[in-house]
């Protein structure tokens, strides 16, 4: 069923959102049904990285926020029930990208791109950090690393190439496998992607030159298969900034980015058409943004996180079972970079 558009009061103005959707089994993003609006974007804007990487513990509700800080080093900020605590200096570096994060076994684990362009990495172990440790024999990396939970126990981390073609490297709790070569090329940004509770996993990115529309590819667990690229343009028209997502348990996945006016737009797949954009506010937001999500779509939340122009770090709150997405909120933390 299509999800209808909400709307929710916010400081600024009134802000659209994606809403309510029932709770549906994954199906292929390249769905038979579509739907589809007209594009107020005429002209393309130049590909950004995040500068905030976002997750959040999904028995928990607990929300992590990393970042390459102006000194280099990797840093974090924690948020229980609303309530952001940091910023910490975790360190590691010099970082040569801003980092990714996912949450495996109730602990946040962060990647980057070395200074030397390998894929390094940090997990927390509950009481202490670990790390860096250097993934070995993945480099070059020609962009930040993604992360996404596949499992109770596996990751999967993908990257543009320096051939401009989308790579992966996956962790099954015991030993890394890869590079491994996906193709999907010429990628116009780094790839940002999120996975289901069936191991599905859905990777995006934004397009090169004249088309910065968000294209995906995506992997069916059932049938250890890939499909794209698929040109997303019909629902996201050209973007400001490379596309972030949060993925649901049973594979709705919700797109964000900065348009060409600043503000965040999105679409969404609501498990058997695409529906967008959609004008979310919040801008200007200066970042393209991060985005998680805990719960499921009848009492669930999706996070959204950024630096803002002043360097600070901003967030926002979708809650399904409200129909509300709350912000921007001033978090602080700054200077971010």
């Amino acid at each position: 069923m299509h999800g209808k558009r909400l709307f929710a009061a916010s400081a600024a103005a009134t802000l659209g959102i994606a809403g309510v959707l029932a709770a549906v089994g994954a199906a292929a993003p390249a769905g038979a049904t579509t739907s589809g609006s007209t594009s107020t974007s005429t002209a393309p804007a130049p590909p950004t990285q995040t500068s905030v990487a976002l997750a959040a513990d999904p028995t928990t509700g607990k929300e992590y926020a990393f970042w390459k800080g102006a000194n280099g080093q990797l840093w974090q900020a924690t948020s229980t029930s609303g309530t952001w605590s940091g910023p910490t200096q975790v360190g590691f570096g010099p970082l040569g990208s801003q980092p990714s994060a996912a949450i495996l076994n109730g602990n946040p684990y962060v990647f980057w791109q070395g200074s030397d362009n390998n894929l390094w990495m940090a997990d927390y172990t509950g009481t202490a950090w670990s790390g860096p440790t250097l993934v070995p024999n993945m480099g070059p990396l020609g962009s930040q690393p993604t992360v996404t939970a596949t499992g109770a126990n596996s990751l999967a981390v993908f990257w543009k190439g320096n051939d401009n073609n989308l790579w992966e490297a996956t962790y099954d709790g015991t030993s890394w496998s890869g590079p491994t070569f996906r193709g999907f090329g010429p990628l116009g940004s780094a790839p940002v992607a999120g996975s289901d509770s069936a191991g599905n996993v859905y990777v995006f990115w934004q397009g090169t030159g004249n088309n910065t529309h968000v294209w995906e590819g995506w992997y069916n667990a059932a049938a250890k298969t890939w499909t794209g690229p698929i040109d997303l343009g019909t629902w996201t028209g050209n973007t400001g900034s490379a596309p972030t997502v949060a993925v649901m348990p049973s594979g709705q996945q919700y797109l964000y980015w900065q348009g060409m006016d600043g503000a965040i737009w999105q679409a969404y797949w609501n498990g058997s058409a695409w529906i967008g954009y959609t004008y979310d506010g919040m801008g200007p937001i200066g970042s393209q943004p991060a985005a998680t999500a805990t719960g499921d779509t009848k009492t669930g939340s999706i996070y959204l996180a950024w630096e803002g122009a002043d360097k600070n770090l901003w967030t926002a709150t979708y809650s399904f079972a409200a129909n509300t997405l709350t912000g921007p909120t001033y978090e602080g933390m700054g200077p971010l970079s």
